[in-house]
């Protein structure tokens, strides 16, 4: 038979259980979706309270607001140091050993570095924006 195609029909033979079975477990995703979404959801309220009353917080005594910029300030040194010094560490035994293992985990170090700078200076830039505006 020049037209016979049995792929074509060992597919179908496999999809129809398939779609089947699919039906049928779906409600089961459906709820473990919904239920993960709720939980979710009121993690997120609660992480915004939070916020809303460490904002209030920083607005009542802006010493504090002061003394956790300070700690953004000391934190963001420190972290570009140890990346720095790492970093130089691997590229120094990169020139020892000619190793470009050495070189990529170097750049990965500096990377990884100054991509934690950047979110904790980002997260500290928020916190002055939702002061500033009261709160909000």
């Amino acid at each position: 038979m020049e037209g016979f195609n049995g792929a074509f029909w060992v597919g179908l033979a496999f999809a129809i259980p398939l779609s089947i079975f699919g039906n049928l477990i779906t409600p089961f995703f459906q709820r473990q979706t919904a239920k993960y979404s709720e939980s979710l959801g009121k993690k997120r309220e609660l992480e915004s309270q939070r916020e809303a009353d460490r904002i209030a917080r920083y607005i009542s005594k802006p010493q504090r607001l002061y003394t956790y910029l300070l700690t953004v300030l000391l934190a963001s040194s420190l972290i570009s140091s140890v990346a720095g010094i790492f970093s130089g560490v691997l590229f120094l035994a990169g020139t020892f050993t000619q190793g470009r293992i050495a070189f990529g985990a170097a750049q990965g170090v500096a990377i990884f570095g100054g991509v934690l700078v950047a979110k904790i200076c980002v997260d500290a830039i928020k916190v002055i924006a939702k002061v500033r505006e009261g709160g909000g």
